[in-house]
């Protein structure tokens, strides 16, 4: 495992909030049946569940003669498969203009999301939290199936990806290689809220921020987030990246979180 991120310089940071990501990604590959292709020129997974965000391209470092085919040959696989897919697209990708030919093939751009990346030097205390807010790690199946129920209403994942979902985590749990750290929040004794750690060796990425509806705008999801930052401090990490919806980017800046880099997601449904 690569040593912990002590360099904060932008170029760094931008690599880690790119690099944390793809890791995440691939921890998908251990779904029962995925299919990963780790190359050196391309990174690609097939999760064999109809939901784009976990089929898809997430590097690719392609010299500009070997894009037609490389893309034809992901477009047959995908299509044999009828499975919705993603490409996506960061700092790092080659050809910079990859996205252009994307969508010359049937591709659309479904977003752009701020990559962010805080250093863990200061954290917020005490942790912004709602009044009736307690949070504990995930350490059960029983608080993990609560855990993953709220991440399901949070990020529209299909019904049945559920159980697919509920067997990776609890193997990830069991192995804890990496090391994945989940957080439940309970609010007026009932779980509300989520939040994980996903912990490269090198940063922690902040992922599956998620508040049902009914208690949204309590600062419950800032709690959370405050305390998974916190437990990558404790834990030695000195920085922290995520992802950000346009709804949340305020509420991480001021958590201490600054924009790197866009990562952006084309979608192919056909």
């Amino acid at each position: 495992m690569s040593p912990i991120l002590t360099d904060i310089s932008t170029t760094a940071l931008t690599q880690a909030c790119e690099d944390n990501f793809i890791e995440f990604r691939k921890f998908f590959s251990g779904l029962s049946g995925a299919e990963l292709h780790d190359e050196e020129d391309i990174l690609w997974l097939d999760t064999g569940l109809p939901y784009g965000k976990w089929n898809g391209i997430f590097r690719t470092h392609l010299q500009p003669e070997n894009i037609e085919h490389s893309v034809l040959d992901i477009l047959a696989h995908f299509r044999a498969r009828q499975l919705p897919f993603s490409w996506w697209i960061g700092p790092s990708t080659r050809p910079g203009n990859l996205g252009k030919y994307l969508e010359s093939q049937g591709f659309a751009l479904e977003e752009s999301s701020p990559a962010m990346a805080a250093v863990l030097d200061n954290i917020p205390e005490p942790y912004p939290a709602a009044s009736e807010l307690f949070i504990r790690k995930v350490e059960n199946s029983g608080d993990l199936k609560l855990f993953l129920e709220i991440v399901q209403d949070g990020f529209h994942i299909p019904d049945n990806a559920l159980q697919d979902l509920l067997d990776l985590y609890s193997q990830a749990y069991a192995k804890s290689q990496p090391p994945f750290i989940h957080f439940l929040g309970l609010w007026d004794g009932e779980p509300t809220a989520a939040t994980s750690l996903f912990l490269n060796g090198r940063s922690a990425g902040i992922y599956n921020v998620a508040t049902l509806p009914p208690a949204r705008g309590q600062g419950i999801g800032t709690a959370l987030t405050t305390k998974a930052m916190a437990q990558a401090r404790k834990l030695g990490y000195r920085v922290a990246v995520l992802r950000a919806s346009d709804m949340g980017r305020g509420v991480y800046r001021q958590l201490g979180f600054r924009e790197y880099c866009k990562l952006d997601q084309y979608i192919f449904n056909g």
